[in-house]
């Protein structure tokens, strides 16, 4: 090959020409090694170690200590130290048949506001000199995990703001009051897993999960999540009826709730596979025991899968209502305008109000309703 009369220079995106570095200096990566252990583009780092050749004393790689604890082997050539050894990496440049051999990191003593995205620190130094975008002085400030770490250079109120477009949609926001949505006994239902993560202070959470509430049908007992669970506030005087006579096979969760109010509250989840003819055989027999308990109102509530939208059969509503109870949703509960999410109640007239609310978290929206604290 003729050698070019000058070195090849490479672009703003490829591998460095030259790389002017020392032990203790601070560097980042500019190129991805490893994902799946940490070191990446953008991650940070202190070069310890600049390992030679021992023939030709050509540096075969730069030892560096990562500032995430996690990144990397965490182990040296000879296992002894905590250090991530880097190699040169390959790249091709413009020009063509040549390729560039050089250690994927550069200088980083500091870096620019984008290239922290992401990033979690303990305590960083923050220029605000040349903040040009919306939002951009937030991205800087919240990196670090607390205002103790943070120290500010050029500091202008004027360069953090929002972008105008999201300001406008925050000020025509519709307001909602809840004030008048708040249900007389904060309890919560879900279908998912029920996890002791769901505990809330304040509240004391009465579980049922899928794996206990089926006896006689293994199948269902052994599917992956299900279970059913209430949220109950701790001011409010409640006692679980965890045994109910004949009753199995489904699951639920009863309450009896003494003081403020006396009433029974039970949450019931129907999988959509399960046999609708086993689960309204189930579903006769808790009636029936809720209805020995002698305490009203009785509510049930829950997810039962049956969409009172289509004007088709309804056989778990038609058991309710020949029961004597009354259900209160009339508007879709899911992202998908069904309703199935459902709030039955054997007393209609001490409803003082029910309805949806709208959480935008979870594919169904939460129901309620709020009890009168009278006899009618």
């Amino acid at each position: 090959m003729t050698r070019q009369d000058k070195p090849s220079k490479g672009g703003r995106n490829d591998l460095p020409d030259t790389l002017k570095l020392a032990e203790g200096a601070r560097v980042m990566l500019t190129r991805n090694i490893d994902i799946q252990k940490g070191l990446v583009n953008g991650a940070f780092g202190t070069l310890m170690k600049v390992i030679t050749s021992e023939t030709d004393q050509r540096i075969t790689k730069l030892g560096l200590r990562m500032d995430s604890q996690t990144a990397g082997r965490r182990s040296g050539p000879a296992g002894s130290d905590d250090l991530v050894y880097v190699e040169r990496a390959e790249d091709t440049v413009k020009q063509k048949g040549v390729v560039r051999r050089q250690f994927p990191v550069k200088l980083a003593f500091s870096c620019t506001v984008h290239k922290t995205q992401g990033l979690t620190t303990h305590a960083a130094v923050v220029s605000l000199k040349k903040i040009f975008e919306a939002g951009m002085a937030y991205v800087a400030l919240s990196r670090v995990t607390s205002l103790s770490g943070l120290y500010l250079l050029d500091l202008d109120e004027k360069k953090i703001y929002a972008n105008p477009e999201v300001t406008t949609a925050i000020q025509t926001m519709r307001q909602a009051s809840v004030d008048d949505m708040m249900p007389l006994l904060p309890l919560r239902e879900t279908g998912s897993f029920v996890a002791d993560s769901l505990q809330l202070d304040g509240f004391t959470l009465y579980k049922r999960n899928r794996h206990v509430s089926y006896t006689n049908v293994p199948q269902m007992a052994s599917r992956c999540g299900g279970g059913v669970c209430c949220l109950c506030a701790k001011h409010i005087q409640v006692h679980e009826k965890q045994y109910l006579h004949n009753v199995t096979d489904l699951e639920f969760v009863v309450l009896k709730v003494e003081a403020p109010v006396q009433a029974l509250i039970a949450a019931v989840y129907r999988p959509p596979s399960y046999s609708l003819r086993r689960f309204l055989e189930n579903m006769v027999s808790l009636l029936d025991a809720l209805e020995t308990m002698d305490c009203h109102p009785v509510i049930v509530c829950g997810d039962f899968n049956e969409n009172q939208v289509p004007t088709s059969p309804k056989p778990i509503l038609e058991l309710f209502q020949s029961k004597g109870y009354t259900q209160l949703i009339t508007s879709a509960t899911t992202d998908k305008n069904t309703l199935l999410d459902l709030v039955f109640h054997s007393q209609h007239s001490r409803c003082l109000h029910s309805g949806v609310m709208r959480t935008y978290w979870s594919y169904h929206n939460p129901v309620f309703c709020i009890v009168s604290t009278s006899e009618p």
